[in-house]
């Protein structure tokens, strides 16, 4: 707890808050997630200088090139036309490096009239700082890690996209959606806000226009790719792959699209392991081309068990900085699924 009582506040819950605590001094909006920043910074704004305030209240700083005494300065003089003064010191960690004494004291003392906003992308809670964070002061703009991050990035599109676009998004066409762009938030909105536009009237965004748009039809391609691997064509597989990224497709895009395929794909052979008939086993998991994907479950036979671990290795690989390159990932993979 801090001088003021603190904890923190996880930042979609501060930005879809109905009643939202009074404005503090001070406001640290800690994290990575650029997107969820750029919300609560505008719900901080509605909430200190109240809606349709103009910028004569606000001011933004560089935290590599501000020094304290400007900042202080700012906040020490007053509103004009608006309840507070709103400070931002963007990318404020080394600000906080080179002036931690004086934010210190100043937490201790902070203006009444300005509320000071700190951007960093961490925040160690065991210093004398983080420890006199005012009430509600620590915004956490990160997503959780791993599953739990894809989780709520899956959960998080669907509402998003009915109370800011004004469409209903569906499970598959979210799981879709994350596959190809991956779990950045501010181009997930970008994307259902182009999404929301190409529908029109039509009150759903479908699994199938987010493939037609936003995978430009990867889901044809990778059926054909899939077709040469049952077959036993590896290298015609491997040519395909190379001309899909020869014509600019990123691979982080295409791995996405190959595991969207190969884990329901996956999830069918578990089915089919538990005595599911393979046809209905392939329609229960939501795959529609029942005879290419029995064709590539009887050409992968027990290795199909290994589809998530051989997806999480080229994921991993993929979002490291390790000494593969990320076409050499994807044709790894190929190559796994032909042999």
């Amino acid at each position: 707890m801090g001088r003021f009582g603190v904890r923190r506040l996880d930042a979609l819950a501060f930005i879809e808050a109905k009643r939202p605590a009074p404005p503090q001094p001070v406001y640290v909006l800690a994290g990575d997630e650029r997107f969820l920043k750029l919300q609560a910074l505008g719900r901080l704004q509605e909430i200190v200088l109240g809606q349709g305030a103009d910028d004569f209240a606000r001011s933004a700083y560089s935290g590599e090139q501000v020094d304290f005494a400007t900042v202080n300065d700012e906040l020490a003089t007053l509103p004009f036309l608006a309840p507070r003064r709103l400070v931002i010191v963007q990318e404020a960690d080394p600000f906080i490096t080179r002036f931690r004494d004086n934010l210190e004291d100043y937490f201790e003392r902070p203006s009444p009239s300005g509320t000071l906003v700190l951007d960093v992308k961490s925040w160690k809670s065991n210093t004398r700082l983080a420890k006199l964070l005012p009430d509600a002061g620590l915004i956490e703009c990160s997503l959780p890690e791993r599953d739990a991050g894809l989780r709520w990035v899956r959960n998080w599109l669907p509402r998003r996209a009915g109370e800011v676009h004004g469409k209903k998004l569906g499970k598959e066409a979210a799981d879709l959606l994350v596959e190809l762009k991956g779990t950045d938030l501010g181009v997930l909105d970008q994307e259902l806000a182009k999404l929301a536009t190409f529908v029109g009237s039509e009150a759903e965004i479908t699994r199938q226009v987010v493939d037609r748009l936003v995978g430009h039809s990867r889901e044809e391609d990778v059926w054909q790719m899939f077709d040469a691997i049952a077959s036993g064509q590896k290298a015609r597989a491997l040519t395909m792959l190379h001309h899909l990224i020869d014509q600019g497709q990123e691979p982080i895009g295409l791995l996405g699209a190959l595991g969207w395929q190969l884990r329901r794909l996956a999830q069918a052979y578990r089915l089919r392991q538990a005595g599911v008939p393979l046809p209905s086993a392939v329609q229960r998991v939501g795959l529609f081309r029942v005879e290419q994907a029995n064709r590539l479950l009887t050409h992968l036979g027990p290795r199909a068990a290994r589809l998530y671990d051989w997806l999480l290795d080229a994921d991993l690989r993929m979002k490291s900085s390790g000494d593969l390159p990320p076409r050499t990932i994807l044709e790894r993979l190929v190559v796994r699924l032909a042999d």
